[in-house]
């Protein structure tokens, strides 16, 4: 008589809070996992200008992560250049803009290593949405608001024999176009 309203109080406030706070990292390594193959298949695109296309119209893997609970509110594509002999020189570059010179891979400060960096904001949404009289507990009574980046070595570091340029001058890079 006396154990069925203490085994709903702890469904209700011990359960369910711990089963919603369970669901959070599994949600956050299934968005880890799909974000970390997706910037792979955009580090092997031909040209920069075709990985940040490949960005802007990816709809598969939002639509797959939006039915495992997690909404994708933002991304970003930076392409990270550090220099291999010191680390500590470096610089982020904002796509689309092109690789200043003194950074391409033929410069005389060279060599360099090429990442390219995804930087993605989501919001993860817990398993049961609590309707609690304290607000904004997040992963109980809204969703947690998680960046994740993620990074993959630039595989394309030749020039575009095809391009249009003028004569004497050098072939563009493909990660400038």
């Amino acid at each position: 008589m006396e154990f069925g309203p203490a085994l709903v109080i702890f469904i209700v406030f011990v359960f369910v809070p711990l089963l919603d706070l369970g669901v959070l990292p599994i949600r956050y390594a299934i968005a880890y996992n799909g974000l970390n193959q997706f910037i792979h298949r955009l580090a092997m695109a031909e040209k920069m200008s075709d990985a940040e296309r490949m960005l802007k119209n990816e709809r598969t893997l939002i639509k797959f992560l939006m039915s495992c609970g997690v909404e994708v509110t933002q991304a970003r594509l930076d392409l990270r250049i550090v220099n291999k002999f010191n680390q500590e020189t470096q610089v982020v570059i904002p796509e689309p803009s092109p690789v200043p010179k003194e950074w391409q891979p033929d410069a005389v400060n060279g060599p360099f290593l090429y990442d390219l960096v995804l930087t993605t904001d989501m919001k993860i949404s817990p398993l049961f949405m609590m309707s609690l009289p304290w607000e904004g507990i997040p992963g109980l009574t809204s969703p947690c608001l998680v960046t994740i980046a993620t990074t993959a070595p630039w595989e394309n570091l030749g020039r575009d024999p095809n391009a249009q340029i003028s004569p004497g001058a050098d072939y563009p890079y493909y990660m400038n176009e």
